[in-house]
């Protein structure tokens, strides 16, 4: 089939560089700080191996797999795998993720323990399988780690390429004869990508086990690229041949050696190139180590440089791959792993003639950029083959030669990469969802470790999907979910229905009157006139629109705090202020699950800063952001704290003695800059069980309860204590990462009361 030519008719150029799909998994070994192989079990936090969708296990129980979701651009899988890293390191208390492709420091092979999955039926299978291949390959070559990369086109492209080219084959047969003919160039071409990229010139003592020690003092590690791609790589004992003809006699192929119990089953194929089934048909590349030196692993141009070879071995001349081609061309992978970096080393080309390594890249690369560019390859791609030319030319700069080839040197390098790395961790940010709000973000990588599925429906209103193959829930914020209905909602964003409902339930809320007009509250100012007073609108969060006003206050800032709350709101509510301590009491169901107290914004005098130097360098604290994207919010100099300086008789040029307290706004809400100090472990049942009451009042199931405590130590009488408001979407950032305190995992339990 030419599809060469039915792309140009179809003018389809575009589509076979945009109309694709990439998946990718990476292996690697947990270590210890020492650089031996970890002997611990998978961490429990990702639960069942055999269930979570990103974080599995390979061979053994020290070796990690993380798989991506299916993307349709390589960028954005290779970001979600960085995440899922990250997220790994985060988890790794006394481990690391080791960073190179040939193992650590192993221990005896009795002692490495095999994967061990649960008695489920998929369970099962999966232990059957490895005990199977501990009995038939050693230990040690199967915990040699890579990346696999998953390819396929559009379902819409490969459709309109089964209409053009009139195929007589079905549509699910047709594709599967698209993907052979990319297999059949592939196996002639996948040296290129050992040559490249190759990243294993080197390994540890510990590695070469008896059956393959005397030849190790043959090995020139001067000359080697890939040890993981060589002859001592994890590869079938046999040099198994496929008939690559079409999808019919290449089944029969493969369960031929199936049935003479020759492979397991077709996942022991372990060629450099596979056809796989899952949701659709893809193709599976096994070729690429992990680069070292990147924090992920990963090497971005090495994936952009695959797609490439794999477009080109679609469009280019066919040919037809014989059993004795395809051993040329394994070992031809096997020539270049070992002895690569001497680029006059001698291959098979075909039936007929032989090339330099040398010369037939530089053949191949000239052939793949005029070609390609027939079809619009993009600027970047096209740079990227102009780079590999460079290469060919230069073995200089390959990937291997950039390596630490030094044996002795192996642990410590890379132990230095794997400390490195570790080094930049974050565990209050999500890699790549960082314009979340914190709280949408906390929540997404607790749901990623329990390997949920997850869709972004509105990034701009954090609303999200997440999912099983149980259920589907659907949230926003992080807090609003089917657990509560929508008059629940209503309850508590409206704050004298909110009152009502709590003085129903006997529960203390502060006195105070609601107005429909500004004249409605100036008419009223004698009233207020000598009182401690909150002014507020009647539906708020965040503190938005809130004033507070002391004894002292006049018309004039009467008048202003009420333009200010209607600014926000058509009625507004005046309140006596309760004296006393703030304190958020977050809720779920019937259980108080984590309590804050709000410290208003403030500073701490160093008798050499003024207050707005201090602001600053308070504001460049890593928890401090905006949006509600980091833990806590910057501290903002505004007319407000202004205002509030002035009543102290300083203003932002003031400097504070040594270890003063200067607060810059009464309010205490974390939105305007307020410190959050946990006190989950210090307030007595009583006042978590009013918090729980108060839910409950409102008909909700997650809220969080703003309580106003004169005095914690003493019982929660009315005297004591006063509810000022419930809010429907409570934060959770402030929980999980306060300014002082322990994270109380806000996330699992509300996934936990989800059902997940």
């Amino acid at each position: 089939m030419n599809f060469a030519k039915s792309i140009k008719q179809n003018k389809l150029q575009n589509k076979i560089f945009t109309e694709l799909k990439f998946g990718l998994e990476k292996e690697c070994i947990r270590v210890f700080n020492d650089g031996k192989m970890a002997t611990t079990e998978h961490p429990p936090v990702f639960g069942s191996k055999i269930e979570n969708k990103y974080f599995k296990t390979d061979f053994a129980e020290c070796q990690i797999e993380l798989v991506t979701p299916v993307y349709n651009s390589i960028k954005e899988c290779a970001r979600f795998l960085c995440l899922l890293h990250k997220i790994l390191m985060e988890e790794l208390e006394d481990e690391m993720a080791w960073p190179h492709s040939m193992p650590p420091i192993l221990p005896a092979s009795d002692e490495i323990k095999i994967s061990n999955y649960d008695s489920s039926e998929l369970g099962r299978e999966a232990n059957e399988y490895r005990e199977y291949l501990v009995k038939k390959y050693p230990k040690k070559l199967q915990l040699l780690s890579g990346i696999h990369f998953n390819f396929s086109f559009d379902n819409e492209l490969i459709g309109l390429l089964h209409k053009d080219l009139n195929s007589t084959e079905d549509y699910v047969k047709f594709s599967k004869e698209l993907y052979l003919k990319i297999i059949r160039n592939f196996n002639k071409f996948s040296w290129l990508i050992i040559y490249f990229f190759g990243a294993t010139p080197t390994g540890h003592e510990s590695f070469f086990n008896e059956k393959i020690k005397h030849v190790t003092r043959e090995i020139d590690f001067s000359q080697t690229i890939s040890l993981r791609n060589s002859i001592y790589g994890y590869k079938n004992l046999k040099k198994f041949t496929f008939d690559y003809t079409d999808t019919d006699k290449f089944q029969k192929s493969i369960l031929k050696y199936v049935k003479a119990k020759e492979l397991y089953f077709e996942g022991e194929n372990y060629s450099s190139i596979r056809l796989k089934k899952g949701d659709s048909t893809y193709l599976e590349v096994r070729n690429l180590d992990l680069t070292p030196s990147s924090t992920c692993g990963i090497n971005f141009t090495c994936l952009e440089f695959v797609k490439l070879l794999l477009i080109y071995s679609l469009v280019t001349v066919d040919y037809e791959l014989t059993s004795e081609l395809q051993i040329n061309y394994l070992e031809n992978s096997e020539k270049v792993s070992m002895y690569g970096k001497n680029t006059n080393i001698s291959l098979v080309k075909n039936e007929f003639e032989e090339s330099s390594l040398k010369d037939w890249g530089l053949e191949i690369i000239d052939d793949m950029t005029e070609l390609l560019s027939t079809f619009d390859i993009p600027k970047n791609d096209l740079n990227n083959l102009r780079e590999r030319r460079d290469d060919l030319q230069d073995v200089n700069r390959i990937v291997a030669n950039k390596i630490n080839c030094n044996v002795e040197q192996f642990i410590s390098a890379n132990l230095s990469n794997a400390k490195k790395f570790c080094q930049s961790r974050n565990d209050f940010s999500l890699f790549g969802y960082e314009d979340l709000e914190l709280s949408t973000q906390i929540l997404l990588k607790e749901a990623i470790k329990r390997g949920l599925k997850f869709e972004i429906l509105d990034r701009k209103e954090n609303f999200i999907k997440i999912s099983n193959n149980k259920k589907v829930e659907y949230i926003k914020q992080a807090t609003k979910t089917s657990l509560d209905s929508y008059i629940s909602y209503l309850i508590m964003e409206n704050k004298q229905v909110t009152k009502e409902v709590l003085k129903f339930a006997d529960i203390n809320v502060p006195k105070g009157k609601k107005y429909l007009s500004i004249e409605g509250g100036l008419k009223d100012f004698e009233i207020y006139k000598n009182e401690k007073i909150v002014v507020k609108p009647k539906s708020t969060n965040f503190g938005i629109g809130i004033s507070i006003l002391d004894s002292s206050h006049n018309y004039l800032n009467y008048r202003t705090a009420l333009e200010l709350a209607f600014s926000k709101d058509v009625e507004i509510l005046i309140e006596k202020f309760i004296e006393g301590q703030e304190y958020r009491f977050f809720v779920i169901g019937d259980k108080t699950e984590a309590i804050l107290n709000r410290v208003p914004a403030n500073v701490l005098g160093d008798g050499i800063h003024d207050i707005e130097q201090l602001v600053e360098i308070k504001n460049d604290s890593i928890l401090r952001g905006e949006n509600y994207q980091k833990p806590l919010q910057k501290i903002k100099l505004d007319d407000i704290t202004e205002q509030f300086l002035k009543k102290q008789n300083k203003d932002k040029q003031n400097v504070p003695k040594i270890a003063e307290v200067v607060y810059l706004r009464e309010n205490s809400n974390i939105s305007t800059g307020g410190d959050s100090i946990d006190y989950t472990d210090l307030i007595s049942e009583d006042y978590k069980n009013i918090a729980v009451k108060a839910t409950q009042a409102a008909k909700a199931t997650i809220s969080g309860v703003d309580m106003i405590i004169k005095d914690i130590t003493k019982p929660a009488t009315r005297e004591n204590y006063s509810i000022i408001e419930i809010n429907f979407n409570p934060a959770i950032h402030i929980h999980c990462f306060p300014y002082r305190g322990k994270n109380r995992q806000l996330a699992k339990k509300i996934l936990d009361k989800l059902g997940f």
